[in-house]
């Protein structure tokens, strides 16, 4: 009975701090938007109608953090801050596009941390090194190269699909440790 209680007050104190936000476009299913590259600090909010029967019902999510809630009211055309109250919007149906997959959102590599090269497709990562590295795996001269540049160990049997997921693994440690010094510099 008292976890109960102490749930209902996290919820009810999360729900003081975060921003009700009404997304005025009305996709089935609801829209989401995600802010941030990185998959371990990205954050999704799903708009979703208040009234599921009710197809004018307002399309609502409470946005915890105020900066993502200050770049989506930003977008006037597409989000207003939700009070409550039963103003009149003209419904704005999206038809078109609705029906986008995920594949439609694919990882452009502007990110090397939201890659994991332990479970990406060898397209993935073929993808990324040609985009990134400006290699294919045919490339394997200037891929043991670059390897070599990271002091990533080249082990027998490793094929060049291999050694480009090592030196993806190689660059991420990089940009890890140069993301923590930056950090102890501030």
């Amino acid at each position: 009975m008292a976890d109960d209680k102490k749930n209902d007050d996290a919820q009810e104190s999360a729900e003081q701090q975060s921003t009700p936000i009404q997304c005025l476009l009305r996709r089935k299913g609801g829209t989401k938007v995600t802010f941030g590259h990185n998959l371990v600090n990205q954050k999704t909010y799903h708009f979703k109608p208040l009234d599921s029967s009710d197809e004018n019902s307002p399309h609502v999510c409470n946005v915890g953090d105020e900066e993502h809630a200050d770049r989506l009211l930003s977008i006037r055309e597409s989000y207003r801050l939700y009070r409550g109250d039963a103003s009149y919007v003209d419904k704005i149906e999206v038809t078109k596009g609705a029906a986008i997959d995920e594949s439609a959102f694919t990882n452009r590599f502007d990110d090397i941390l939201s890659i994991d090269f332990e479970t990406a497709e060898n397209d993935t990562v073929k993808d990324w090194a040609k985009e990134v590295l400006d290699l294919t795996p045919s490339h394997s001269a200037k891929i043991r190269e670059k390897a070599a540049s990271l002091d990533v160990e080249e082990k027998k049997g490793d094929n060049m699909n291999e050694l480009l997921r090592k030196i993806g693994k190689a660059m991420q440690e990089e940009e890890r440790a140069a993301n923590d010094q930056a950090s102890k510099d501030k």
